[in-house]
């Protein structure tokens, strides 16, 4: 990635530049973080329930059919950002594009 600032936070992680040795969380910031549309996990730039039948096959048939924006820090479709894509995440999807009610996290990106 051309512009990424890597930093190292967590376990054996100094906050310091990431050295490739240490064994910790590693950020990514800068101008390159990007997930497009935050929730979007059929990259065609909105929400809807093509996305909620995507995140299902996934979560429930192992059916991976999600696109992954390349430079976003987090898994596409983790929109509690809990760290995994979940059955809690599908309830998300549902309640956004069924209820008008969006829970999602904010975009990692701040976008």
């Amino acid at each position: 990635m051309v512009g990424a600032d890597f930093k190292d936070h967590g376990p054996g992680g100094d906050g310091g530049d990431f050295d490739g040795f240490n064994k910790g969380v590693i950020t990514i910031g800068g101008p390159s973080c990007d997930c497009g549309v935050w929730g979007d996990v059929t990259g065609e730039g909105s929400i809807n329930p093509v996305d909620v039948t995507v995140m299902v096959q996934f979560v429930y048939y192992q059916n991976d059919m999600r696109t992954q924006p390349p430079n976003c820090p987090l898994e596409a479709g983790d929109v509690n950002c809990d760290g995994s894509v979940n059955a809690q995440d599908v309830t998300y999807y549902v309640q956004c594009v069924y209820f008008q009610n969006d829970m999602f996290c904010d975009d990692p990106c701040g976008e």
